[in-house]
């Protein structure tokens, strides 16, 4: 397990942190999934994660109190979105993309 979790790099967000401050961390490198979990997404803040797309194999965004025309837009630039609400389950969300790349389901 301990090796499964440092072969996994995860980004904390913080209250003085941006979207504009994620795009550099993906710079010179490829990944696999990057999973961005985050409130409402504008049109504007899909062009500030757009540079994240070539930088990954699957690139996820979830939006709590999605905005549709900003998922759109992320969308557009490659991301796979899906908005989240209070009930959704996020088993169910995450099998959108599972049998997509061969993955295993979520339980």
């Amino acid at each position: 397990m301990e090796t499964m979790t440092i072969a996994f790099a995860t980004v904390t967000a913080r209250r003085d942190g941006s979207l504009a401050d994620a795009a550099p961390l993906f710079a010179g490198a490829t990944l696999g999934p990057v999973v961005v979990v985050t409130g409402p997404v504008r049109e504007s803040d899909a062009a500030l994660l757009a540079p994240i797309v070539a930088h990954t194999s699957l690139p996820v965004l979830v939006s709590v109190g999605a905005d549709p025309e900003g998922l759109r837009a992320a969308s557009a630039t490659g991301w796979r979105t899906t908005p989240l609400e209070p009930e959704d389950e996020l088993k169910t969300l995450w099998s959108q993309w599972a049998p997509e790349r061969g993955t295993v389901g979520v339980d």
